[in-house]
């Protein structure tokens, strides 16, 4: 049978598919062709029909005539990724870059099978070279950028970004990109002038505006953040995200505006077919109803924005948790860290305990101090936990730890603080993620001297307050059921009674309450425990410029009140089985 390449090339391209089709049907029975090229194109229309298992069976039968064309190699690559068998894909695009190292795509695609591995050093490696050997390239270079961003080499990511910008000076996404990058670099001027620039090209881009708008949010600038918040509002009124953004910093009254438009919102058909995806309308009410001091209407939409957060989230089995927890108690057990050599002399503050106890109020405290910087939420001890100690096998990573924390301690304390120095090279830096809580053996090991500060709130407050509360990541998965909520608290109790026994006397334990009614004493009291002398700005804590990102936000930007003290007493009758757990 007769057909014409040229012809089906053009359909191809044109996504002429119904045409293509009609044209080789009945060639797909004739056994006689022997053309490669006719092979390769039938498997890129399976592959555009979303055929990926047909494709393949083309694209082998082309490179069974003719093994040596790159192009085929990378359409089977791409077929073999899409069919998550990644390391048949890796080695096409390897082959393919044997016979043609000089297309940009394949480096492209073998870049994102490493990162679909977790590979991530080889995805850069591979973009660099493509990056080295050929001309500059878009699509290579916000790929490379992006992942710098996404594993926090965040200057590594702004230099890309840069060469991305003279390729492509009006593509606003690099422009978000490198608002983010600068936002956690801790140079909130750039942070903004980069968004802006975006905002220029394209003003109603609504993922710049929320970044925007946060940015403003997170150094209490909260007029300009409510102002760009509804510029989004009046673009897509059913943005839920930005509705809860709001409702974090308004404080509402009966005749609220933005209250009555929640309220119209969920009466509206298409938040009742897609209710699943705005839930963060829920936890707006469930604050304005707070505010109002209606506690029944409250509660009504938190357990509904709550049912369905939980859907959302990675949940874990509280089960694996305790042996988490236990394997981490055995190892310290068993090490004598009176015996590690070497040890940095440096005394990094931790300020740790559930989220929700008030570690953002400490830290804002701590860093108004002259000597300290703000750190904010950070990763680094996990993360330099795993990359130091991969197994996921709680066997392995228990003997992994006991063989060579020992060792390595040392260097597990310079990749920190090379981490740290980014946000100060000559301040006290503080770490205030709640869940190092975990890792207080491993922070010790590195920093014998560190300062932890571990806050504690009445555990029915603690919990009142994680449980009303949406958490953008999957780090809290237990917040949004009770019984969860509930098991995990005990379990952290548990695991702060064994720290306290091993090491005695080297953590400060502050009590959210006493903070609140005696805040000056305490106040000395961190600060003596932290080595720093007194300062009065200690006391003003809510005039500090450090960014704060967490929930937060509002409340530690006014001096200390006694409100939320009690508020759980508002509650206790409404979700009894939170609450009656701590009797």
């Amino acid at each position: 049978m007769k057909y014409d390449l040229k012809i089906l090339i053009k359909l191809l391209s044109s996504n002429s598919l119904n045409q293509f089709y009609y044209l080789i049907e009945d060639l797909l029975k004739d056994n006689s062709i022997t053309d490669p090229v006719f092979f390769n194109l039938v498997g890129i229309y399976f592959q555009k029909i979303k055929k990926e298992n047909k494709a393949l069976i083309y694209f082998n039968k082309s490179l069974d005539l003719k093994s040596d064309v790159y192009q085929v190699l990378n359409n089977r690559g791409v077929t073999y990724f899409l069919l998550q068998k990644i390391d048949l894909a890796i080695n096409d695009f390897k082959k393919s870059l044997l016979i043609n190292p000089d297309v940009h795509d394949t480096y492209l695609s073998l870049a994102k099978c490493y990162v679909d591995k977790n590979q991530i050093q080889d995805a850069i490696k591979i973009l660099i070279e493509c990056k080295n050997k050929l001309n500059p390239n878009l699509a290579i270079l916000i790929l490379l950028g992006r992942i710098y961003y996404e594993n926090k080499f965040y200057q590594e990511s702004v230099e890309t970004y840069l060469q991305a910008v003279s390729i492509s000076p009006r593509t606003v996404q690099i422009y978000n990109m490198l608002g983010l990058c600068f936002e956690n670099l801790y140079n909130y001027k750039k942070a903004e002038d980069f968004f802006t620039k975006g905002l220029s090209i394209e003003s109603k881009n609504i993922d710049i505006l929320s970044n925007l708008g946060n940015l403003k949010r997170s150094l209490a600038q909260f007029s300009e953040a409510r102002k760009i918040y509804d510029t989004i509002i009046s673009l897509d009124p059913y943005q839920a995200t930005v509705h809860r953004y709001i409702s974090v910093i308004n404080k509402y009254t009966l005749e609220d505006l933005h209250l009555l438009k929640l309220l119209k919102i969920i009466k509206s058909e298409f938040f009742k077919k897609n209710e699943a995806k705005l839930h963060e309308i829920y936890f707006a009410l469930s604050k304005a109803y707070e505010d109002l001091q209606d506690y029944p209407n409250s509660i009504n939409y938190l357990l509904k924005g709550n049912k369905l957060r939980k859907k959302t989230v990675s949940s874990q089995n509280i089960d694996i948790v305790r042996d988490q927890f236990k394997c981490i108690e055995k190892i310290f057990l068993k090490l004598n860290l009176k015996q590690f050599t070497n040890c940095s002399d440096a005394k990094p503050i931790f300020i740790l305990g559930m989220p929700r106890s008030g570690t953002t109020l400490v830290e804002q405290i701590v860093s108004s101090h002259s000597k300290v910087a703000s750190g904010g939420e950070l990763t680094f001890v996990g993360d330099i936990i795993k990359k130091n100690f991969p197994s996921k096998e709680l066997d392995l990573f228990f003997n992994e730890v006991v063989d060579d924390l020992s060792n390595i301690h040392a260097k597990m304390a310079k990749e920190y603080l090379a981490l740290t120095s980014r946000i100060s090279k000559d301040l006290v830096v503080t770490d205030k993620l709640p869940q190092n809580f975990m890792f207080i053996g491993f922070i010790k090991a590195m920093f014998p001297n560190s300062k932890i500060i571990h806050c504690q709130r009445n555990p029915k407050a603690t919990c009142l307050s994680i449980f009303k509360n949406y958490f953008p990541d999957n780090g809290i998965w237990y917040a949004y059921n009770t019984k969860e909520l509930v098991s995990y608290y005990k379990l952290y109790e548990e695991m702060m009674k064994f720290w306290n026994d091993i090491f005695p006397g080297q953590i400060f334990n502050l009590k959210y309450e006493n903070i609140v009614s005696d805040q000056a004493n305490v106040s000395k009291q961190l600060l003596e425990f932290c080595e720093l002398e007194w300062e009065d700005d200690c006391l003003a804590f809510y005039k500090n410029s450090a960014a704060v990102k967490t929930l937060s936000t509002t409340q530690v930007r006014t001096s200390v009140y006694d409100s939320s003290v009690n508020l759980f007493k508002n509650y206790e009758k409404l979700i009894p089985n939170l609450l009656d757990n701590f009797n």
